[in-house]
C-alpha cells in the first residue's frame, strides 16, 4: 500500500513538472534577433515566421511600423500597438493603424518627442489615441490628421474641422475645404472656395478668408509674421491677425539677423519696421544684404558701403567690395557664428585642446567686428563706429586676436607688419610673418589663446637663419630674427637654435615671456624639459639632468636613450609622455631596469625587481625574472608596487597587456588563467577565466571558462556567469547588448539585462 502511494506521488509530481514546463516554455523551431525591430525576436513555429517579445511572450505575425518606443503590429489579421516593453498599448482589433510623431533635431535616446499619436481605422472610419493607448475618439470620421500636439483635424461630408487632442472636444465643426497646421500649435490655416484665412484653436478667424494660395512665414530676428497674397500684393500679419505693414511695395523678404523687413519698390530696395509699420530705409538701394551686429551692408550703382538701421552711413557707399571681419580675421556674413559656437558645458567627449579652442572662438565673437573695404586691389579697414583704421592702399589686411585685444596684420610688397586696434604700428612693415617650419608651436596646442599670442617673423633679406619671435602681449620682438629654428618645448619654455659659421648649432632656452634662461654650448645636441625645473640634456650621445641654467643635477654614463628600452614590454599608458617626472620620480633608461631619480637627482632603485615601469598615479608595474620557465610560457612575472616599493599586487602574473582604450585596466594571466586588474592594484575580474576579451564597442567583457561563456561590464561587474555555450549580443538592442541570445546545452533563448530568461526557446538559431 505504501509503495502504491509513493508511485502515485511520483506520477503526480512528474505530471506537475511536465505541466509547469509546458506553461513556462514556448518551444520554437528557430529563434533569432529581430534586427531594427528589437527588442522583438524572430521565431519560426510550425513552419510559419513570427515576431516574438522575449519578456512578455507576445507572438505577432508582422511589424508594420516602428517609431519611438511603439510598434504597429499585425496579429491574426488585425492591427494593434505594442510597446517596446512588450505590453499592449492598443489591442489588435483594428483594420489599420498609423503612428504620427514629431521630433526636433537628431534623434537621441531619452530625448522627448513633441508628440506621439496613434491613428485608428475600423472599416472606412477613423479615430485616434494618445501614446499611452487612451482612445480619444473612436473611429467614426471619414479622415483624421494631426495638426499639432494640441489639435487633431477630422473630415465629415468632405469638410474639415478639428478637435482637442487631449480629450477629443469639438473645437471647430467641419466647414472648411482644407485645414493645415501653420504658425504654431494653436493656429490653423483654413481654406474655403479657394480663399485662405487663419483661425485660432477655438475656431475664431484671425485673418479672414480673403487671400489667395497658401500663407508663408516671414521670420525676423525676434518675430515671426504671416505673409499673405491678394491681388498680386503681399500683406504682412502678426499672430493676432493684425496687418503690420501697409506700405507701397512689390514684395517682401527678410533681412537676416534683423527685425527689419526688406521691401521692393520700383526695382529698388528699402527696409521697414513691422513693429512700427514705418519705412526706415528709403528704397534707393540695388541690394540690401544681411544685418551683421546691427549694421547693414548695402549696394548702390555697383558700389558697396555700410549703414546702420536708421540709415546713418558708417562706411561710404563708394567701394567695390565691403565685408565684415571678426577680431581674428574671419569674414562674417551674419551673426550666426555667435550662436553656433557651442556652450562648453553641453559638449561630450571633447578634448581639452578642442574645449580651449571653442572658448577662444566664443571670446573672439564677443569682440567688435571690423569692416574691410576694397577698391580694386587696394584694401582698407574701418571699425564698426565708422572710424578709418587703415587707409585704403595696395596691401592685404587681416585681424588677429589675443587676450581681449585685436591686432592688424598688414602685408604689402612681400613684407608684413602689425598694427594695434587703433591703427598704430607695433611691428614695422619690413618682416615676413610665417607659419610652420622653421617654427614649431605644437606644444602650445592645449592653450589655444597662447598659441595665438606669438607671431613668428623672418627677415625677407635673408634666405636662411632669419626666424624670430614677436609677442603680441608685450607688443615687442622677444627673439631677434637671426635664428635657424624655434620650437616650443612646453607652454612654459621654448628653444632657439642658431647656426654658427662653422655650421655647428647652439641651443638657447627661453621662458614664455622671452627671457633667455641659458645658452648652451656647441656640445649640447638637444634639450627637453621634464618638469618646470629640470631639463634632460643630450651631450655627446649621453643624457644628463640639469636645472634651467644648465647646471648638472644628475648624470650617468649608461644613460644613452630617452625612449623605451627594456627586455620587458610594459603596456603603454596612452597620452602620457613616459620619460618625464611622474609622482616625483623619473625613470632613467639604462641597462638597469629599476633605476629612478627624484628632482634633486638622488637615485632610487627597486632592487627586488628586474624591471619597473614608469609610475602613474603613484603605482608602477614591475617584473621579475621567472625561474620556473618549464611550466610557464613567460620569462617574467608581473605585479604592481607603490612608490615605497610595497607590493600592491603580488608579482605572480605570467603575462600582462593593455585593454582597448582603458589606461587604468590591464589584462593579466596566471597559471594559464586570465583576469583584469587596475594599475592601482584593484582586482576587477579575478584570474579564473580561460579567455577575456573586450567586445561590443568596448562596452563589456566576454568571459570564457571551461568552454562556457559569460559577460561582465567594463567595471568588472558580472552580468552573466560563465555557464553558457554561446552568447550573442544584440547590437540593435538596449546599450547595444540586451537582450542577449544564449545557448545553454541544446537550447537557445534570450536573457534581458535584469537576468530574466525568455520562455521562448529553440534548438536552432536563426
Amino acid at each position: 500500500m505504501m509503495l502504491l502511494k509513493k508511485i502515485s506521488v511520483f506520477i503526480t509530481l512528474l505530471l506537475i513538472s511536465a505541466l509547469v514546463f509546458s506553461q513556462e516554455k514556448l518551444v520554437f523551431e528557430t529563434i533569432g534577433f529581430g534586427g531594427y525591430h528589437s527588442p522583438l525576436a524572430q521565431v519560426q513555429k510550425d513552419g510559419m515566421k513570427y515576431f516574438y517579445h522575449p519578456q512578455t511572450d507576445v507572438l505577432i505575425d508582422m511589424v508594420d511600423e516602428h517609431a519611438a518606443d511603439l510598434l504597429v503590429v499585425v496579429k491574426d489579421g488585425a492591427y494593434g500597438v505594442l510597446h517596446e516593453n512588450g505590453k499592449w498599448i492598443i489591442s489588435p482589433e483594428y483594420d489599420g493603424i498609423k503612428l504620427v510623431t514629431s521630433y526636433e533635431g537628431q534623434w537621441k535616446k531619452g530625448k522627448e518627442y513633441n508628440y506621439k499619436f496613434i491613428l485608428l481605422q475600423k472599416d472606412d472610419s477613423y479615430g485616434f489615441a494618445d501614446e499611452n493607448g487612451k482612445i480619444i475618439v473612436q473611429p467614426k470620421y471619414q479622415q483624421v490628421a494631426v495638426l499639432s500636439k494640441t489639435l487633431i483635424a477630422f473630415s465629415e461630408n468632405g469638410y474639415w474641422g478639428w478637435l482637442a487632442a487631449s480629450n477629443g472636444q469639438l473645437l471647430q465643426k467641419p466647414q472648411y475645404d482644407e485645414a493645415h497646421s501653420f504658425f504654431g500649435d494653436n493656429y490653423v490655416q483654413v481654406s474655403l472656395n479657394n480663399k485662405t484665412g487663419l483661425s485660432d484653436a477655438e475656431g475664431r478667424l484671425l485673418i479672414p478668408l480673403e487671400y489667395e494660395g497658401y500663407f508663408t512665414y516671414i521670420f525676423t530676428n525676434t518675430h515671426k509674421y504671416i505673409d499673405a497674397h491678394r491681388q498680386q500684393k503681399n500683406i504682412l500679419f502678426d499672430s493676432t491677425g493684425k496687418q503690420v505693414l501697409n506700405i507701397d511695395h512689390e514684395s517682401f523678404k527678410t533681412m537676416k539677423n534683423s527685425d527689419l523687413i526688406i521691401f521692393k519698390r520700383n526695382k529698388l530696395f528699402g527696409a521697414a519696421d513691422p513693429v512700427t509699420g514705418k519705412e526706415v530705409l528709403a528704397p534707393e538701394f540695388t541690394n540690401l544684404f544681411e544685418s551683421v551686429k546691427g549694421l547693414i551692408k548695402v549696394e548702390k550703382n555697383g558700389k558697396q558701403g555700410v549703414i546702420d538701421a536708421s540709415g546713418k552711413v558708417i562706411v561710404p557707399v563708394e567701394f567695390s567690395k565691403v565685408n565684415f571681419m571678426n577680431a581674428n580675421g574671419q569674414i562674417r556674413y551674419s551673426d550666426e557664428i555667435i550662436t553656433a559656437v557651442p556652450e562648453i558645458s553641453t559638449q561630450e567627449a571633447l578634448s581639452e585642446e578642442r574645449k580651449t579652442q571653442l572658448l577662444f572662438e566664443r571670446e573672439v565673437e564677443k569682440q567688435p567686428y571690423f569692416i574691410i573695404v576694397h577698391q580694386g586691389n587696394n584694401a582698407g579697414l574701418y571699425n564698426t563706429n565708422g572710424k578709418l583704421i587703415v587707409a585704403p592702399g595696395n596691401h592685404f589686411i587681416e585681424t588677429k586676436y589675443n587676450n581681449q585685444k585685436t591686432y592688424i596684420k598688414v602685408s604689402a610688397n612681400g613684407k608684413d607688419g602689425l598694427l594695434n586696434q587703433e591703427g598704430k604700428s607695433i611691428l614695422p612693415l619690413e618682416y615676413s610673418i610665417i607659419t610652420g617650419y622653421p617654427y614649431n608651436d605644437q606644444k602650445l596646442s592645449p592653450v589655444y589663446e597662447l598659441r595665438k599670442r606669438y607671431v613668428a617673423i623672418s627677415s625677407p633679406a635673408k634666405k636662411t637663419g632669419s626666424i624670430g619671435l614677436f609677442d603680441l602681449e608685450q607688443q615687442k620682438i622677444i627673439v631677434a630674427p637671426t635664428a635657424k629654428y624655434i620650437s616650443w618645448l612646453s607652454t612654459d619654455f621654448f628653444k632657439v637654435v642658431h647656426e654658427k659659421e662653422n655650421y655647428k648649432e647652439t641651443i638657447s632656452l627661453y621662458n614664455a615671456t622671452g627671457i633667455l634662461l641659458h645658452q648652451f654650448d656647441e656640445t649640447i645636441e638637444d634639450i627637453e624639459p621634464v618638469n618646470n625645473e629640470r631639463l634632460r640634456v643630450k651631450q655627446n650621445g649621453l643624457y644628463k639632468l640639469t636645472d634651467l641654467n644648465g647646471k648638472i643635477v644628475y648624470e650617468n654614463a649608461d644613460w644613452k636613450i630617452r625612449g623605451i628600452y627594456s627586455n620587458v614590454r610594459f603596456p603603454d599608458y596612452r597620452g602620457a609622455a613616459d620619460s618625464k617626472f611622474k609622482d616625483e620620480l623619473m625613470k632613467i633608461l639604462t641597462s638597469e631596469g629599476n633605476l629612478f631619480i627624484d628632482k634633486k637627482g638622488t637615485e632610487k632603485r627597486f632592487t627586488t625587481y628586474t624591471e619597473v615601469d614608469h609610475f602613474y598615479d603613484g603605482y608602477a608595474l614591475v617584473a621579475k625574472k621567472n625561474n620556473n620557465t618549464k611550466n610557464e610560457s613567460s620569462n617574467y612575472l608581473f605585479g604592481v608596487i607603490d612608490q615605497t616599493g610595497k607590493e600592491i599586487i603580488p608579482v605572480q602574473f605570467t603575462n600582462i597587456a593593455a585593454i582597448y582604450d582603458r589606461n587604468d585596466l590591464l589584462l593579466v594571466s596566471i597559471n594559464e588563467k586570465k583576469g583584469v586588474i587596475a594599475r592601482n592594484g584593484t582586482i576587477v575580474i579575478p584570474t579564473q577565466y580561460d579567455e577575456i576579451s573586450l567586445q561590443g564597442q568596448g562596452k563589456y567583457f566576454q568571459l570564457t571558462k571551461n568552454g562556457k561563456r559569460g559577460l561582465a561590464d567594463r567595471d568588472g561587474h558580472l552580468l552573466l556567469p560563465a555557464i553558457y555555450d554561446m552568447i550573442h549580443v544584440n547590437y540593435e538592442g538596449d546599450d547595444k547588448i540586451w537582450p542577449v541570445l544564449v545557448k545553454n546545452g541544446e537550447w537557445f533563448y534570450f536573457i534581458d539585462k535584469n537576468g530574466k530568461e525568455s520562455s521562448g526557446t529553440a534548438k536552432i538559431k536563426k
